[in-house]
């Protein structure tokens, strides 16, 4: 009889707790003033331009450069090499002898292994 006159207690007192828990609302965050977003936004603005005259910034935005240059100067040579194999395909199709068709295709194998 003890035993389950605890277990209802307990049970009652869980009740009484939980409900006086879920009774309190969180705290309501107050809405930030226009001052306070004007003095965030500054202070990160500061905080960015700080960060693009460290000298490390520097040097990832040269190494950026200079892979983007390097990737537009094989973009303009593989599109070279592709409008003179090309050429020299077509050249070939239209060739009167074997002989001359011959050198284009060695022409042809000779700019793809240029290019690699």
């Amino acid at each position: 009889m003890k035993e389950g006159g605890i277990i209802v207690f307990a049970g009652l007192a869980l009740a009484i707790f939980s409900s006086f828990v879920s009774a309190q609302s969180p705290p309501l965050l107050p809405e930030p003033t226009a001052d306070a977003i004007a003095r965030a936004m500054e202070a990160e603005r500061k905080r960015r331009e700080a960060e693009l005259q460290s000298p490390l910034t520097q040097i990832a935005i040269q190494r950026a450069q200079q892979i983007q240059t390097a990737l537009r100067e094989v973009n303009l040579k593989s599109q070279e090499t592709r409008i003179l194999i090309e050429n020299n395909f077509e050249r070939s199709q239209k060739s009167v002898t074997p002989h001359l068709a011959a050198t284009f295709y060695e022409d042809i194998i000779r700019l793809d292994y240029a290019f690699r």
